[in-house]
């Protein structure tokens, strides 16, 4: 299994790490993969940055989940799933050891809509007759199955 340098949306702008700074914002749930930091690119836009150790991940299974995950989202154009910029994979120097390096995957994605006044006001052209409300909630149901 392999899991490219750097995988961006084809018409994206690619999201450099190396632009970012952290914004001390961090998720680390106990049944994630990883570490989700709020990060804020030079030119001014927030992201949400995903980091995966990847020596965590004991198993092939584990690592196909991974790539299906970035493979999906990569490709996904819905106004109702958070959008995956890219994903980039780094090469880190242990500080014990030299000469070891740990590889981590990190995927750059659009900060997550906190409350549904945010959501209303992001996706007013949705509400805004009974049939976009219709569409949403089964687009809402579909995605929950």
């Amino acid at each position: 299994m392999r899991i490219d340098r750097a995988e961006t949306r084809a018409s994206e702008e690619p999201a450099d790490l190396a632009d970012m700074s952290d914004l001390a914002v961090q998720v680390n749930h106990p049944d994630s993969w990883g570490v989700v930091s709020l990060m804020q690119h030079q030119t001014g836009p927030n992201y949400a940055v995903k980091r995966i150790d990847l020596s965590q991940i004991q198993t092939d299974l584990g690592l196909l989940r991974i790539t299906r995950e970035k493979d999906i989202h990569l490709n996904l154009k819905s106004p109702f799933v958070i959008r995956l910029f890219g994903a980039y994979l780094q090469e880190v120097l242990v500080q014990v050891c030299p000469k070891q390096t740990e590889e981590a995957i990190h995927f750059v994605m659009e900060p997550g809509v906190f409350d549904l006044r945010m959501a209303c006001e992001r996706h007013r052209e949705v509400f805004r007759s009974q049939k976009h409300a219709t569409f949403y909630a089964a687009s809402v149901v579909c995605a929950l199955q």
